[in-house]
C-alpha cells in the first residue's frame, strides 16, 4: 500500500498477485516498487501502471527479506537464510553478492546502500535473524531399561515437521508418541542395544533449515542380577562357632553382582542399601544399631541399573547372646565347656506325647533354661524340671507360634549347652 504525501490517503498498489508475506520494499527513481515476496521466494516489481511482474524467482532465493534499488535500477536483495546479499542488475536477472559470516546465530541489523557514482544514493535498513541448525537431544528416564524406554526429544531452536514417522527404531518399536511434548515410549525386542535414528532434514527450524542425521542408543536388559550371598558377620566372638555371637552391633558381608544396589534385610525388615563395587563384595555397616539378644535371619536382594530385582539370598541366621552371668567379660555361651547341641523339638498339642520339652538334667538341680525367639527372651526358668518343663508357652502365658527358637541350658560350674528348639 501507498500513503499519499499530499493528503494522507492510502492506495493499494497490488492485492491480487499471490503475495505471501511481502516484507522488504524499495522504490526506484521512476516510481517502480520492488517487493521481497518472502514466502514465495521471489522478488516482484510493481510498475507505475500497476502491472506486477516477477523480477527474479529461479535463483535459489530462500526467504528474501530486504530490498534496495540504486539510481541505475540495480536491485539488491538480502537473503538471511542463505547468508548472502544478491544483486539483480538493471535489465537482467544476473545475481551477485557476498555472504556474511554464517557461524554466529543471532539477530543482526543490516543496512543496504546503493550508489551509482552520479550522486544517486539509496539505502534501506532491516533486521535479519540467523537461526541455528536444529540439534536434537534425547533424554531417557532410565537407560538401561527392562521393559519400556521412556524419553523426551528436545531441540535447540523452534522446529516444524517432527512426528513419530520421523523416528526409526531398531531392535524395538514405538508404543506411543505424544507430539505435544515430543515424548516417546519404546519397547525392546531382544536384550541388547536399541537404536533410535532421526534422518537428516526430518525436521526444520523456522527458516527451513533441516537437522543433521542423528542417532541415539539405549540398552534393553530384562535379566535379573544373580541372587546375593551373605557370607559372614564381623565378629563371631568364639573361634569355631559361627552360629552365635556376643557382638550385638553387626557388620554384614556378602557377594553380589557388581554395580547392583543391594538391599539388606533382618527378619524381613529392610535395614538399608548400598552399591556393590567392581570386586562384587559388599560390606554393610549396621553397627549404629544395638541388637537385643535373639535370633536374626539376614537376607539380601540386588537391583541392577535396569531396575531388575534378584531373588532373595539364602537366609543367614545368627544368634546374638550377650549374657555374661559370671561377669568375666566373655559371653556365657562362649565358655570353653559350652556345647552346641543338635536341634530338638516339642509338639505341645495336648496328646500327651512330647507336649513338654524334656532335657538331660545330668543329675544337676537348679538348672537355668533360657529360650529366645523373635529377637527376644521368650522363656526363662532358673529351676527347670522336666515335670514342669517348657510346653510352648512364654513366661507371659502366651502360646508361642511354631518355628525355630534358640536355647541356652546353664548347668552351673561354667557348663552350658545351647542349640535350636523347634516348636511344631
Amino acid at each position: 500500500k501507498k500513503i499519499e504525501a499530499t493528503d494522507g490517503s492510502v492506495i493499494t498498489l497490488a492485492d491480487s498477485h499471490g503475495f505471501n508475506r511481502p516484507y522488504g520494499v524499495a522504490v526506484d527513481a521512476s516510481g517502480n516498487v520492488y517487493v521481497a515476496d518472502t514466502e514465495n521466494f521471489k522478488i516482484k516489481k510493481i510498475a507505475t501502471d500497476g502491472i506486477v511482474t516477477t523480477l527474479a524467482s529461479s535463483h535459489g532465493f530462500n526467504i528474501p527479506t530486504g530490498v534496495a534499488v540504486d539510481a541505475s535500477g540495480n536491485v539488491y536483495v538480502a537473503e538471511p537464510l542463505n547468508h548472502k546479499i544478491k544483486k539483480i542488475s538493471a535489465g537482467t536477472t544476473v545475481l551477485s553478492g557476498t555472504a556474511p559470516p554464517p557461524t554466529d546465530n543471532n539477530e543482526y541489523s543490516v543496512t543496504l546502500t546503493a550508489d551509482d557514482d552520479n550522486g544517486g544514493v539509496t539505502t534501506q535498513t532491516f533486521t535479519i535473524d540467523v537461526l541455528p541448525k536444529p540439534v536434537i537431544t534425547f533424554t531417557p528416564v532410565a537407560n538401561p531399561f527392562n521393559s519400556y524406554l521412556y524419553g523426551t526429544f528436545t531441540f535447540n531452536t523452534p522446529i516444524t515437521g517432527f512426528d513419530s514417522s520421523d523416528i526409526v527404531v531398531s531392535n524395538g518399536k514405538i508404543e506411543t508418541f505424544n507430539k505435544s511434548i515430543n515424548e516417546v515410549v519404546i519397547s525392546g525386542t531382544i536384550e541388547g542395544t536399541v537404536t533410535i535414528d532421526i534422518a537428516a532434514d526430518a525436521l526444520k527450524n523456522m527458516g527451513g533449515v533441516g537437522n543433521a542425521a542423528t542417532q541415539f542408543t539405549a540398552v534393553y536388559d530384562k535379566t535379573p542380577p544373580i541372587k546375593p550371598v551373605i557370607t559372614e558377620i564381623s565378629d563371631y566372638t568364639c573361634v569355631g562357632n559361627k552360629e552365635i555371637t556376643g557382638d550385638n552391633t553387626l557388620t554384614i558381608s556378602g557377594k553380589a553382582e557388581k554395580g547392583s544396589t543391594v538391599e539388606v534385610f533382618i527378619n524381613s525388615s529392610s535395614i538399608g542399601t548400598l552399591v556393590v563395587g567392581d570386586t562384587g563384595i559388599f560390606i554393610y555397616d549396621h553397627t549404629n544399631t544395638v541388637l537385643a539378644d535373639g535370633i536374626y535371619n539376614i537376607t539380601a536382594k540386588a537391583r541392577d541399573a535396569a531396575d531388575n530385582l534378584s531373588e532373595a539370598s539364602d537366609t543367614f541366621t545368627i544368634i546374638v547372646s550377650t549374657t555374661d552371668g559370671d561377669n568375666d567379660g566373655t559371653a556365657d555361651f562362649c565358655q570353653t565347656t559350652t556345647v552346641v547341641a543338635k536341634p530338638s523339638g516339642v509338639s505341645p498339642n495336648g496328646d500327651g506325647i512330647n507336649d513338654t520339652w524334656v532335657i538331660d538334667l545330668n543329675g544337676v538341680t537348679n538348672i537355668k533354661v533360657s529360650i529366645y525367639g523373635s529377637n527376644k527372651l521368650v522363656y526363662s526358668n532358673s529351676n527347670y524340671q522336666n515335670t514342669n518343663g517348657f510346653g510352648g508357652t512364654s513366661n507371659q502365658g502366651e502360646k508361642l507360634p511354631n518355628g525355630v527358637y534358640f536355647y541356652i541350658i546353664d548347668y552351673g560350674n561354667n557348663t552350658k549347652k545351647s542349640g535350636f528348639l523347634i516348636i511344631n
